[in-house]
C-alpha cells in the first residue's frame, strides 16, 4: 500500500475537520481528524462513488471525497 510517491496529492478542502473513517461508510469508526488545508495521498486505484481511500499520518482509512481536491 505505499501510493505515498505517487503524483497523487490532495488537500482536504471547505471543512474545518475531515474525518478518516475505517471503512468506506459514514457508519464507521472515525480513526483520526484532518484539518483543512492539510495535504493527503489518495489511492487513485480504490474506486469508490463516494469515498476516497486516504493515507494521513501512514495511517489508511477513508474520507469523503466531496472535501478533498487534487493539488494541481
Amino acid at each position: 500500500h505505499n501510493f505515498m510517491e505517487m503524483n497523487n496529492r490532495y488537500t482536504v478542502v471547505n471543512c474545518e475537520v475531515l474525518n478518516l473513517r475505517n471503512q468506506p461508510s459514514l457508519a464507521s469508526e472515525i480513526i483520526d481528524k484532518i484539518p483543512e488545508g492539510t495535504e493527503v495521498c489518495v489511492d487513485e486505484k480504490y474506486l469508490n462513488k463516494y469515498f476516497y481511500k486516504v493515507n494521513y499520518n501512514n495511517r489508511l482509512g477513508y474520507c469523503v471525497k466531496t472535501f478533498i481536491s487534487k493539488v494541481e
